[in-house]
C-alpha cells in the first residue's frame, strides 16, 4: 500500500470521530417519564475508536514510506 492511502484513511477515520462527537453533543440527554436516562452513549466508544484508527494510521503513512529502487 501507498503512503497516501494510510494519509486518506486518516482523514476519513478523522472524519467520522469528529462526526461522533458532534453528534453526541446535538443529540443530548434526556430523562424519560419513566426515570431512565436516555442518550446516545454508544457514540462515545465509537468516536474513541475511530480517533485511535486515525492516530494509527497517520503513524504508519510517516513511518512506511515507498522505497526508491
Amino acid at each position: 500500500m501507498r503512503s497516501d492511502t494510510y494519509q486518506w484513511a486518516s482523514v476519513l477515520l478523522l472524519g467520522g470521530a469528529l462526526a461522533c462527537a458532534v453528534s453526541f453533543q446535538a443529540i443530548g440527554s434526556r430523562v424519560g417519564p419513566d426515570g431512565i436516562l436516555r442518550e446516545p452513549f454508544g457514540l462515545i466508544p465509537i468516536g474513541y475508536g475511530l480517533a485511535a484508527g486515525s492516530i494509527a494510521s497517520l503513524t504508519l503513512s510517516l513511518i512506511w514510506r515507498p522505497r526508491k529502487p
